[in-house]
């Protein structure tokens, strides 16, 4: 028998960076958070339980069934952060906030991204728009992976928002 051989290891050069600052993200999975199809009852169930505030980013109008959620959550004096793609868009999702049920909404024209978080604990990463959430396959995101997504948020929320829609009390 003969013995095996192997091929030669060769040395990782050091100086060699990888910059992939400039590349877009179009997908990613994390193997800690969970791929589910239907999400609308847990969803509305997390946003009724909310105790601090929901961040919204939604390239289109929001689901009517969670709008009625958020304008509970409001009621009970949850603050309500909503980054849409285009107001004008977005304008029947927009409606529903008033001065009786408050809100700050703004727009970024960069926004490619569908998602909600929930007083800083858990998150819901949308492939496709917050219209028809109940065909919308979701990430279900907790911990760090949804602390980058809250970072992503806050910045295009505060740094790049051309437009803003402020409710008071």
């Amino acid at each position: 028998m003969e013995p095996l051989t192997m091929s030669k290891i060769s040395p990782l050069h050091k100086e060699k960076h990888i910059d992939n600052s400039g590349i877009q993200l179009h997908y990613f999975s994390c193997k800690k958070n969970s791929a589910v199809e239907n999400v609308l009852d847990q969803l509305k169930e997390e946003i009724d339980n909310a105790s601090e505030k929901i961040c919204i980013a939604s390239t289109s109008n929001i689901n009517k069934s969670i709008c009625e959620n958020l304008l509970k959550a409001a009621s009970k004096r949850v603050r309500i952060y909503g980054l849409f793609q285009d107001m004008k868009k977005c304008s029947e999702s927009i409606a529903w906030f008033d001065a009786k049920n408050p809100a700050l909404i703004r727009s970024n024209a960069k926004l490619e991204n569908n998602f909600i978080i929930i007083d800083n604990k858990l998150a819901f990463f949308f492939i496709n728009s917050l219209t028809d959430i109940e065909s919308n396959k979701c990430f279900i995101m907790k911990n760090e992976h949804m602390q980058d997504l809250f970072y992503w948020f806050t910045y295009f929320f505060w740094n790049n928002g051309a437009d803003a829609k402020e409710h008071h009390d």
